[in-house]
């Protein structure tokens, strides 16, 4: 059974190109190394999800990693947490954490938690420890030098911020005397300075409803011609406290768009949690959940994007459109305007979108027949005029909600097309996309 988090944590890794904000994200996350070569700087973006069992309550980080050209004020407002990165081998990054200092002060709420993370601590230093320390002293901010490289003191840096989050929220507790013990090797351990009680940080994670410490991955599984073990074989391990797990994942990038007030929300939050919220709170800026679903024989992670749908919020949701694989554009079937503005919508889609990128339109509150001014037939009718899919739903009741998110995904499915093997996607930008291979996916 789903277990939901006591709290909530949204972080954002923040410095200049080239800090080596997604390196070590990708290190503490996915637990590898990726050279710069390897995403798509600087316009990569990218938000993970990260679960704790910290000394008993559960708490799910969302790890945001953007382009810092696409940072904006109404983003840094929304905050929990703020990672300074700088590269010590590289004094420009360093000098302009001023900057970025300046504009979470100015944008950000005052109970927002820093932490100040050197990156590229296995390079020749040009930013000396005791020019970070005296900035970290004079901001009253702890200070962590990693390497994504060697994994030195990754995890650390993101403990540490974690204990100043919930030394906020407990000032009187047990995380108010944690210390986190920082060494040369990657080794991070939680310590507290009494003897009385001590805090424990675990990786939580559950597979098939089964909670695990350990997970056995076979890697390479595209070179069948070369295979010596077999699945089946790996599955019947002598151990059985850890799961297995073959990585024939996908990832799909899905974005909600569509007017205000439509429902967008309470559509992503019935499909992923099957709950359903009557108060209308609107979206500042984005919001962010992830599903995985297997179907067709392959696992694969939906990461659903839900936008606002406010004018005040289109710099930041353009900005998100790239790198989609399906668009969900959501209108009110109680709501005339809401149907009309589909065409705009369309016409932002199309263009920052891939061509083939997948849109489908979605009738929302359907329950509502006595308020319907939209009917089915005249949303076909658009739908095949503008060469697209359209089907009603009603997040209130749950009807069609799963049968939305399930043809959606057997489209994006048939789109990637049955190849031998075992296939990762990765989001890459529109310029690699055609380049490779002129689609909305690449098959690593």
């Amino acid at each position: 059974m789903y277990r939901f988090s006591d709290h909530s944590y949204k972080i954002l890794l923040l410095g200049e190109t080239g800090a080596g904000k997604t390196s070590l994200l990708t290190r503490y996350v996915d637990k590898v190394f990726l050279e710069q070569a390897e995403f798509n700087s600087p316009d990569h973006d990218d938000v993970k999800i990260k679960r704790l069992d910290c000394s008993g309550l559960l708490v799910d980080l969302e790890l945001w990693d953007l382009p810092a050209k696409s940072i904006d004020p109404k983003v840094l407002a929304h905050l929990n947490g703020v990672m300074f990165c700088y590269n010590i081998s590289d004094k420009e990054s360093f000098s302009r954490l001023s900057y970025w200092l300046e504009q979470v002060d100015k944008y950000s709420s005052d109970m927002v938690c820093k932490v100040l993370v050197g990156t590229h601590s296995d390079l020749a230093r040009s930013v000396d420890s005791d020019t970070a320390k005296e900035l970290s002293e004079r901001l009253n901010i702890p200070s962590v030098d990693t390497s994504a490289k060697t994994g030195s003191n990754v995890r650390a840096a993101f403990m540490t911020i974690v204990k100043e989050l919930l030394t906020h929220e407990y000032p009187w507790g047990k995380f108010n005397d944690m210390r986190v013990r920082v060494d040369g090797e990657g080794r991070s351990q939680e310590e507290d300075s009494s003897s009385e009680s001590c805090v424990q940080f675990k990786d939580w994670s559950e597979i098939d409803g089964k909670k695990c410490s350990e997970i056995i991955v076979g890697n390479k599984t595209d070179m069948d011609d070369a295979r010596v073990v077999e699945f089946d074989s790996a599955q019947h391990n002598e151990f059985d406290d850890i799961v297995i797990f073959s990585f024939s994942d996908g990832l799909f990038k899905v974005l909600l768009t569509g007017n205000a007030g439509v429902g967008k929300s309470s559509l992503l939050m019935r499909y992923a949690t099957d709950i359903y919220q009557d108060e209308y709170v609107p979206t500042i800026g984005l919001d962010f959940k992830v599903k995985l679903v297997t179907l067709k024989g392959k696992r694969v992670k939906l990461q659903l994007w839900d936008t606002g749908g406010q004018e005040q919020f289109r710099t930041i949701t353009n900005s998100y459109y790239r790198g989609c694989n399906a668009i969900l554009l959501v209108y009110d079937v109680t709501d005339q305007e809401s149907f009309i503005r589909l065409k705009d919508w369309i016409r932002e889609v199309d263009a920052y979108c891939n061509d083939d990128v997948i849109k489908i339109l979605v009738g929302n509150k359907s329950d509502r027949s006595d308020a319907r001014v939209v009917d089915l037939d005249t949303a076909k009718a658009f739908a095949a005029e503008q060469g697209v899919d359209v089907m009603e739903v009603s997040a209130k009741t749950g009807d069609n909600v799963e049968n939305l998110f399930t043809e959606m995904t057997s489209k994006l499915l048939d789109f990637l097309g049955d190849s031998p093997g075992h296939k990762t996607l990765r989001l890459h930008d529109r310029e690699q996309q055609r380049h490779r291979q002129g689609g909305c996916c690449s098959v690593l």
